[in-house]
Formats: C-alpha cells, sequence, structure tokens
C-alpha cells in the first residue's frame, strides 16, 4: 500500500475510534437479554374503571444500547451499575388534559431492580403496597417487581392524577411477573434495624451513592461481588452496617486486608480479640468496625464505641451458624 494511503487510514481510524479530543469514546454496553421482551405488552391500554379514567396515549418507545444510555441521561453510570439491560417509556392521558409519563427499567434481575429502587429509599417516604415495594409522592410513583425497576411521573398534581398514578401502577405491577428480595437480605440482623433503610449494591459506583467509601476500588468491588447496607440503632447512635460476599474466601481477605490497610491511613487501627477483626478510630472521631469470615467481609460505618460492634457480632454469628 503507498504509504501516504496507509497514512490516510490509519488517521480515519484515529479519529472514529478516538475522536478529535484525543481520548477513547465509549458508553457502557448495557447485556442483552436472552429473548426479546415485548414491554410494549405490560403497558396497560386503558382504565377499566370508570372512576378513574387513563388512556395509553403515545407508543411504547423501548431503549437498548446507545440509545439506552441516551434515555438514561445524566443518571445512565448508576444505572449501568446494576447492569441495566433495556427501559421502555410512554405517556398515558388522564381526565381531560392530565399527563403521566410511565418508564420501565429492565434490570436483568429481581435483584438488581431491588438496587436500583433502594437508592430512593428513605426515612419518611410514603410506601405503598404496589409491586414489592413502592414510594408514593404528589407526582411520582417508584416501585420495583420481578427484574423490573418502574418509575411514573406526573405533569401536575391534582388529586385526579396521584388516584391515577397509584391506579396505574398498580395495573402495571399486576402484568409483572413476582421476584424475590436479594438472599444476602438475610444476613442482616433484626434486633435494632431501622425500618426500611436496607439497600443492595454490586460496584464500586453504586455502594458510593449509598456511603462514600473512595474512588479508589479499596474493597474490591467487582462484576462478582454484592453488598447490602442497612442503619442501625444503638441507643442515641445511629450506624451503617454492611456485608458484602465475595466469589472466594481468598477474595474476600484480599479484601479484608485492602480496606484495613486504607483505613489505617486515615486513622489509628488495631486487631480485635476475633480472628481477622479490626477496629479503626478515624481522624474525625468515628469509628469503623471490619471483620472478615469464609467469602463475606462484614463491619460497621460511623460508630462510636465498642457497643456498636454489635451488628458485626450478629452478623458473624449468623454466616457461622448457616
Amino acid at each position: 500500500m503507498n504509504p501516504n494511503y496507509l497514512s490516510i487510514f490509519i488517521s480515519i481510524i484515529c479519529f472514529i475510534v478516538f475522536g478529535c479530543g484525543g481520548k477513547l469514546q465509549l458508553k457502557p454496553e448495557s447485556p442483552t437479554p436472552s429473548s426479546a421482551t415485548d414491554y410494549a405488552s405490560l403497558y396497560p391500554q386503558e382504565s377499566e374503571s370508570p372512576e378513574q379514567t387513563f388512556k395509553l396515549e403515545t407508543k411504547v418507545t423501548e431503549y437498548r444500547g446507545d440509545g439506552l444510555y441516551d434515555f438514561l441521561n445524566g443518571g445512565a453510570e448508576l444505572y449501568f451499575a446494576y447492569d441495566i439491560v433495556a427501559a421502555a417509556s410512554a405517556e398515558y392521558k388522564v381526565g381531560q388534559d392530565s399527563i403521566i409519563e410511565m418508564a420501565i427499567y429492565d434490570m436483568g434481575t429481581s435483584a438488581n431492580a431491588f438496587g436500583i429502587y433502594s437508592i430512593g429509599r428513605y426515612a419518611i417516604a410514603e410506601y405503598v403496597d404496589i409491586g414489592n415495594e413502592g414510594i408514593k409522592t404528589s407526582s411520582t410513583l417508584d416501585f420495583w417487581k420481578g427484574r423490573y425497576f418502574c418509575k411514573l411521573v406526573s405533569f401536575d398534581e391534582t388529586m385526579e392524577s396521584q388516584k391515577a398514578l397509584v391506579a396505574l401502577g398498580t395495573t402495571l405491577a399486576s402484568n409483572i411477573e413476582a421476584g424475590t428480595s436479594p438472599e444476602l437480605l438475610a444476613l442482616l440482623p433484626e434486633e435494632s434495624k431501622m425500618s426500611k433503610s436496607e439497600k443492595y449494591f454490586r460496584k464500586q459506583l453504586a455502594l458510593n451513592n449509598i456511603h462514600y467509601v473512595d474512588n479508589e476500588n479499596v474493597l474490591q468491588l467487582s462484576e462478582q461481588t454484592e453488598g447490602v447496607v442497612a442503619k442501625y440503632q444503638f441507643g442515641e447512635t445511629k450506624v451503617d452496617g454492611f456485608v458484602i460476599k465475595y466469589p472466594s474466601s481468598e477474595e474476600a481477605k484480599a479484601a479484608y486486608d485492602s480496606y484495613l490497610t486504607y483505613l489505617s491511613q486515615k486513622g489509628k487501627a488495631e486487631k480485635m480479640a476475633r480472628e481477622n477483626s479490626a477496629k479503626v478510630v478515624l481522624q474525625n472521631g468515628k469509628v469503623t468496625f471490619i471483620a472478615h469470615r469464609n467469602n463475606y467481609l462484614i463491619g460497621v460505618w460511623n460508630a462510636q464505641g465498642e457497643k456498636d460492634y454489635e451488628f458485626v457480632a450478629q452478623t458473624l454469628a449468623a454466616i457461622e451458624d448457616g
């Protein structure tokens, strides 16, 4: 090949791959479902109740690949941290001129659907019995069921629209097959746990949205890890207890060593009586407890003292008994 042509060819390839800025520009790839799902079939067509009228106003649009990334807009990274597969959206007309937008997010598994939903949980939310669980405001309804996270948004806050949110959400939920909560939640001790505080994560970005740890992956989270966090109250102290499951005991031990090394740079670390357990008093006076058993890493953030170690002790007992 003529050297001049070769140079031009290479330049074109570099421009396509790297773009004008000289950096590789790639969007996260969404997993492809094993079989195509007809998301439109999940959308109710219209209300069957004369007391509550709604009707599908637009066609159901499905989003995958680059289209999915664009649809998610600023929140794409968090959804991809929970391995979103695809999404769909449509608008409904309510009454004379109100509009409700309904979006369905296919998260691939029930655990991931609960995970992305759990990010939005908060103590004083208005929880509703729609799907596995839902949260309602005057203009929105979020819920999860099966492998789907669903979000409904009303463009006004009239009583009619609020009733339509519930009616639409309830009908949509009835079209979705049931799912189960992440099994890892069962390891969280019930005693002193604050209601509706459980959250689920798999990757670092998701965890940092629940409890910020660090930009570096000091807990060595990966595609194969999963974790849960919940709030506990011991006396006047509120702490975050967490459990992370790794593919193997060796990987859990490596994560324990990595995190303990990291924490030791932030405060004073000391080993505890239990094997593979440590207490770190941070520079701000807060205490972090961590422990390793089998393929689990257990810990407490924002502790005040020894009494807050109770979460770790109870969780270790559950793992050892199991």
